[in-house]
């Protein structure tokens, strides 16, 4: 569903959103963000209805709990090139939220109780059945953060253009980190043809109107393979003495692999990757930092993964349709150091009313 006009800068998205979202007028947020042409994943969300009242309301929610530094912080992110960022921190945020689940927002961490080399700041934490539960947000899907970046400075050097990325998901991320590298040359073959390729990636460009998606396939099981320290490159936000999980939100304009559910694949996807998170790296004496440039290099690999008590993947697909989110998958790891109980996760939903999710502990499947 899209908005009658179409929204082309951050500030008249900023206005549009203010006049459903009281906490977002009241920032005065045209003051601090500067002005410029919505890229192309901002003017997919600005210009979806669905996705307007979605952010309004949430923001709002966000807002009663969050510091008003690190809400203002959001917001800026939210109309900023990390939009995409901030969108699935907001979506995560409305999830546990509206699941009765009282969050802590925006927790510094010193450096003696987490991974990373000087500390850090997680996306928040919270209360579980007398547990604390710290956690991080990502975007996912396994190519998003490298491939939207090449896709933005692409669409940077080609101005009114839309840039996609099209074919095939299962290639590892080194693959696009190199083609990062040759920004200059595929913008301007893009700019004679309109199309360039290399291995299974095909990057096409066409002129820039209305709301756009990309298309690619994938095996689930050749992508768990081929990217099976994607979570553990997070590691430097993993903490040492407390349960921690990261939260994956994948939504179909942004590269979600969680949205093409063919033959529930989502399913498939979520739990190799996760297994192989928990399990593939648990014996593994190499330093961790030679995965996660920003952890500790004292720390082995095999002792980092078992500071991941558990990944939380979000499918933000129906919010395209204007519905609530409902398919969500939960893992924990058997082999974590602080573990958490996942039935009692779904136990509360159930107790308060809403629909339970995938889970999958691997108790029986630690080999």
């Amino acid at each position: 569903m899209k908005t009658t006009s179409h929204i082309e800068t951050w500030h008249e998205w900023i206005s549009r959103i203010a006049q459903k979202c009281p906490s977002i007028f009241t920032l005065e947020l045209h003051k601090s963000v500067k002005n410029g042409k919505l890229n192309a994943d901002a003017f997919n969300l600005a210009n979806s209805d669905y996705h307007e009242i979605f952010i309004a309301e949430s923001l709002e929610l966000i807002s009663k709990i969050a510091e008003t530094a690190d809400f203002n912080i959001l917001t800026k992110e939210l109309f900023s090139r990390n939009c995409v960022g901030a969108f699935s921190e907001i979506i995560a945020y409305n999830w546990l939220i509206t699941r009765k689940f009282y969050l802590q927002l925006q927790i510094p961490i010193a450096g003696n109780d987490i991974l990373s080399k000087n500390g850090a700041t997680l996306d928040g934490s919270f209360n579980h059945r007398h547990q604390t539960i710290y956690f991080d947000i990502k975007s996912f899907s396994l190519t998003n953060a490298v491939a939207n970046k090449l896709k933005m400075d692409i669409e940077e050097l080609l101005f009114d253009s839309e840039v996609q990325i099209l074919d095939s998901w299962d290639v590892p991320v080194s693959a696009f980190e190199k083609l990062l590298e040759k920004t200059k040359e595929i913008s301007s073959k893009l700019k004679n043809q309109s199309i360039y390729k290399s291995g299974k990636i095909t990057i096409t460009s066409k002129p820039k109107k209305g709301v756009s998606v990309s298309s690619r396939i994938y095996d689930p099981y050749l992508l768990a393979e081929e990217n099976s320290t994607f979570a553990l490159k997070h590691a430097h936000k993993f903490t040492i003495n407390s349960s921690f999980i990261l939260i994956f939100v994948s939504h179909p304009w942004f590269g979600g692999a969680l949205s093409h559910d063919f033959n529930n694949s989502s399913k498939t996807l979520t739990h190799a990757l996760s297994r192989r998170s928990f399990i593939q790296y648990k014996n593994c004496i190499s330093s961790i930092a030679e995965i996660s440039d920003k952890a500790r290099k004292e720390f082995s690999t095999g002792y980092a993964s078992s500071l991941l008590s558990g990944i939380l993947y979000i499918d933000a697909e129906p919010l395209t349709k204007g519905n609530y989110i409902s398919q969500c998958f939960l893992y924990s790891n058997p082999n974590a150091k602080t573990p958490i109980n996942i039935y009692n996760f779904n136990n509360q939903l159930k107790e308060d009313g809403f629909p339970t999710i995938h889970i999958a502990d691997f108790t029986h499947d630690n080999y």
